[in-house]
């Protein structure tokens, strides 16, 4: 390893003096905007998560605002959050400001445990200045070291419990203090963000297969020591937050098993040539995708370690994404985590060019300038992209600050109609609930959800999109609440209602709102006369005679316990064999039985519908289970719309587990929007073995 020399060294601080100051200055453009530019959602609900742990107390589970209580729906450790809390209560100023702090401490921790791996693949401290450069003037790096983002600290974290872990195998005796750093290390940084720590976890393992031999196995203990122990503490925690997010009345979509689809992705997805052109995109914000020429340089010329190092490097840039293959196609900051590992195969290659050229001072010194102009070239490249939006200052949603103006802190706040929404909830600052549209008239949810707000209960009730439209429903739900049915004002997506005291509180402020044009003078028109969600929750269920279903209802095996139907249920030929119509609203449920079942479901829409091009916004269907608890849960759902998605033009098929002493219930309705036109519903088959 060669020694620090400023003399020899120089070309080195020069370049990251001066892609430091450009970090710096690129950090600190739109300082004081809400974090509203990139991945807004992302980063509001970050900020949320922080504003609880600074407010109420740090705490190792998870605070979520959002879903209702209880108030912890834990998904990573919140490392960088509670350093966000801390940092606020130390500058005595507000929570983006801090956690853009935050970020940049999360960059700069990285440049060690960088400089460490560098060193041991032999760079001198000049090439490895030049490495940090790079990656300090790459426009995805600058942009998001400076969002309200957990990803800084995550690979920063993964990159030390590799660097700590290289330490471990690479000494010829023991070194205690760095086997428990890296121990440490690798619980935090797989709880911190287990993705991240993935990126590294394979480079890790072939840089321990590669020492097989001469470690033993005696010396595969070490290793072993200083990775097991984050690999167990990211199943634990899995586990453990599952079993949370699972009690919670409205957080069971968010477990490992119903998210598996979305951080994974698919063969498909993988296999499909648009995937690894996104994936070529992303990394172009690294670096110019001409740029790899280097890499091929680097392997071509370079010595034994230095194409090591690249092969290491760019097998993590392809690994994780190809493994969590979704979550890297749908968010371009995920390439935070593998920024270092490109920058490093680029950085390498141009040290091979920098080592050719050591016996000629001017070559070395056209390197140095065309570092600057690279450097140049990356910072114009930012400039017109993330630079572009990070100064445009888009003001956080309107319907927030009138929230704010009618509310307490110690009101609770219902919305109903739209999924989460982070950033109206950061903006809102209120305690919410956001009942998603799979859990409108689950009644389970929402009688614990408001039993779990521990005497109090919610006093603003928000209807958004076609939920607003479904007036029978949303009374009940207000007479539910004790609040008035006339909302309190109205936009263009949303009614908000509020007690009878509240509306007579805020009518002279209502009229000034709607004289200054931020709320409506009267509720829009917004649904046709249809079908509503309170049918389901008032669903009269009967038992079923055999002598009605013997014949009706002979696609079901066995028949159906209990039925609910408002139409004449009917049998009709489509595909080419009798099929069972029940027309939405209806519903099946089966009684539990003692032992495991398998459910198949074949259902869809009358070709008719398409054939004839009636106009239907579809159907959904749903399975929902009961278990011994008594405890209502959505299994499956399926929106059928085969105008707008041709695949749903035949007979689809589902399948799934029901466990031992659950009941099972299939309900049909008109889907999310509730027109009942054409939902002309069916099923071929349905077995409960």
């Amino acid at each position: 390893m060669r020694s620090w020399n400023l003399k020899t060294n120089w070309p080195g601080v020069l370049l990251l003096v001066c892609a430091l100051g450009v970090f710096f200055w690129a950090a600190s453009r739109g300082w004081n905007y809400p974090p509203t530019d990139s991945h807004a959602a992302r980063q509001a609900q970050t900020a949320i998560t922080a504003q609880m742990l600074y407010e109420n107390g740090l705490s190792p589970l998870t605070p979520f605002n959002g879903l209702g209580p209880p108030w912890n729906v834990p998904m990573e450790f919140p490392t960088y959050q509670i350093v966000t809390a801390l940092l606020t209560n130390l500058t005595g100023g507000d929570i983006i400001s801090a956690g853009r702090i935050a970020s940049l401490i999360g960059s700069l921790l990285l440049i060690p445990p960088l400089w460490l791996l560098l060193g041991r693949l032999n760079l001198s401290a000049n090439e490895r200045l030049f490495t940090v450069a790079l990656l300090f003037s790459c426009p995805l790096w600058v942009h998001f070291s400076r969002s309200v983002l957990i990803e800084t600290w995550a690979i920063a974290l993964a990159l030390w419990w590799l660097a700590a872990l290289v330490e471990v195998l690479s000494r010829p005796t023991l070194s205690c203090s760095w086997l428990i750093s890296a121990a440490a290390l690798g619980v935090l940084s797989a709880l911190t963000k287990v993705t991240s720590f993935a990126v590294v976890l394979p480079v890790g393992a072939l840089i321990t297969a590669s020492l097989f031999r001469s470690l033993k196995l005696k010396g595969l203990v070490r290793p072993a020591i200083a990775t097991g122990p984050g690999i167990l503490a990211a199943l634990a925690w899995t586990h453990l937050t599952d079993g949370l997010k699972q009690m919670h009345p409205y957080a069971d979509f968010l477990t490992s098993e119903k998210l598996s689809a979305w951080n994974w992705g698919t063969l498909a997805q993988r296999l499909d040539g648009a995937w690894w052109q996104r994936w070529t995109e992303h990394l172009g914000l690294i670096v110019p995708v001409g740029l790899f020429i280097l890499l091929v340089f680097g392997l071509i010329k370079g010595n034994t370690k230095i194409r090591i190092g690249i092969g290491l490097a760019t097998l993590t840039s392809v690994t994780g994404p190809l493994a969590f293959a979704n979550l890297y196609y749908v968010h371009n900051y995920y390439f935070i985590a593998v920024a270092p590992a490109v920058i490093v195969a680029v950085g390498l290659g141009l040290t091979t060019l920098w080592r050719l050229a050591e016996s000629r001072r001017w070559q070395q010194i056209l390197i140095v300038f065309g570092i600057l102009g690279f450097g140049y070239i990356q910072t114009q490249s930012y400039l017109v992209g993330f630079g572009e939006g990070q100064v445009r200052n888009r003001p956080l949603p309107e319907l927030a600050h009138l929230l704010k103006s009618i509310s307490t802190p110690d009101d609770n706040i219902a919305v109903i109609g739209r999924e989460w929404d982070p950033l109206l909830t950061y903006a809102t600052d209120r305690a919410m609930v956001f009942v998603r549209e799979t859990h409108e008239t689950d009644e389970d949810a929402w009688q614990l959800s408001r039993a779990a707000l521990d005497g109090e209960d919610y006093t603003i009730l928000i209807a958004m999109d076609s939920v607003a439209g479904d007036l029978a429903f949303v009374h009940h739900r207000c007479r539910e609440l004790g609040l008035a049915i006339t909302p309190l004002f109205t936009t263009a997506d949303a009614d908000v209602y509020v007690s009878q005291a509240k509306l007579e509180e805020f009518a002279a402020w209502s009229v000034e709102q709607q004289a200054g044009g931020l709320v409506l003078p009267q509720r829009p028109f917004r649904m046709e006369p249809g079908e509503s969600r309170i049918e389901f929750i008032t669903a009269d269920w009967r038992p079923v005679k055999f002598s009605e279903a013997n014949g009706m209802l002979d696609q079901c095996q066995p028949y159906p316990d209990m039925i609910f139907t408002r139409h004449a249920t009917a049998q009709l030929q489509a595909e080419g064999k009798d099929v069972l119509h029940i027309h939405p609203p209806g519903g099946l449920r089966f009684n539990s039985l003692t032992v495991d079942r398998t459910i198949v479901l074949e259902y869809g829409l009358r070709p008719d519908i398409w054939e004839n091009q009636h106009d239907s916004d579809g159907v959904r269907f749903r399975l929902f289970t009961r278990g011994p608890n008594d405890r209502q849960r959505l299994a499956w759902t399926d929106w059928v719309r085969p105008l707008s998605i041709p695949a749903d033009q035949t007979m689809l098929h589902t399948k799934l587990n029901l466990p031992a002493n659950h009941e099972l219930e299939l309900w049909i309705d008109a889907g999310p929007d509730h027109n009942p036109g054409y939902d002309w519903s069916i099923i071929g088959k349905m077995t409960v073995r």
